[in-house]
């Protein structure tokens, strides 16, 4: 098993290359002093876009150097470590810190915004083919809008705080919707067909893992045009609606396993049971 901590990176020192698809920044947290490590851990010191800041003051502690990594090894890394028995059985602070930090800098600066959102879109006609529901049609309509959104706001985090501002205020109105409209969607599992029911998990578990990714963007652009408390409010927001989410799709679950295939049933496994999207709503970075 790869040491997360050992993921291939470029030093802060050398010159850093072109960010592209191929090598993106991140949080150096290695470089964080042994003290604040050791504060880091006992939960007296946290995170946030890329500082060191003490947990209940907000003082600024320690400023982290970027470091430049690959986004496909990162995504690999963070995923198979999250599917071992150490990852769960052995809680690590740093480590998930630096989990966060991979998948972070992958959805700030790599291509899986653009390679995602036309994946849902997908889904999304397949299912407005098999059901043409009014609720169908908003819930793919917003989550469309809701990508755009996310596309504009990443842009903004570099180009200008009221485009942020709007961008982020938008994506949350789109966001609460989504999640309404959802609870509808799992509710229609109960009457579905089959072939429907595999459609709409197939709609429900994609948008369940990449939900934790957007309200991620989400809450770094409110760390970084507002405040903390305004970051952490979208992050807190936002964990509560996936959540619960999850908790409705769990409770389908167990009462319907006669109705699922060994293909459904293993996405919906890997969906109620994702460590890393947890970690991207409970972490700041």
């Amino acid at each position: 098993m790869k040491n997360v901590s050992h993921v291939s990176i470029t030093n802060h020192n050398q010159k850093a290359p072109f960010i592209s698809r191929e090598m993106v920044p991140m949080w150096d947290i290695r470089s964080l002093s042994p003290t604040l490590r050791r504060r880091v851990r006992n939960h007296q010191v946290r995170i946030v876009t890329g500082t060191a800041r003490d947990f209940s003051s907000g003082k600024v502690l320690q400023k982290l150097s970027p470091v430049y990594i690959p986004p496909k090894q990162a995504w690999e890394l963070a995923q198979q470590y999250e599917a071992t028995k150490t990852f769960r059985s052995r809680p690590s602070h740093i480590r998930d810190l630096i989990l966060v930090a991979m998948t972070g800098a992958s959805i700030l600066h790599s291509k899986y915004l653009e390679d995602t959102i036309p994946a849902l879109a997908v889904h999304g006609d397949i299912l407005r083919m098999q059901l043409p529901s009014v609720e169908v049609e908003q819930f793919c309509r917003d989550l469309e809008t809701y990508g755009e959104h996310l596309l504009q706001l990443r842009y903004h985090l570099s180009e200008s705080a009221l485009g942020v501002l709007y961008c982020h205020l938008e994506s949350r109105e789109l966001r609460a919707r989504l999640f309404d409209n959802l609870s509808e969607l799992t509710e229609e599992l109960k009457l579905s067909s089959n072939q429907l029911r595999r459609s709409l998990l197939a709609m429900i578990t994609a948008f369940l893992d990449f939900a934790p990714k957007g309200i991620f963007l989400e809450t770094q652009a409110a760390y970084r045009c507002s405040s903390l408390t305004a970051g952490d409010r979208v992050q807190g927001e936002g964990a509560q609606q996936y959540f619960e989410a999850l908790r409705q799709l769990r409770q389908w679950s167990e009462g319907h396993h006669e109705y699922t295939s060994q293909g459904v049933k293993h996405s919906l496994s890997r969906t109620l049971d994702a460590p890393l999207n947890s970690l991207l709503l409970t972490i700041s970075i």
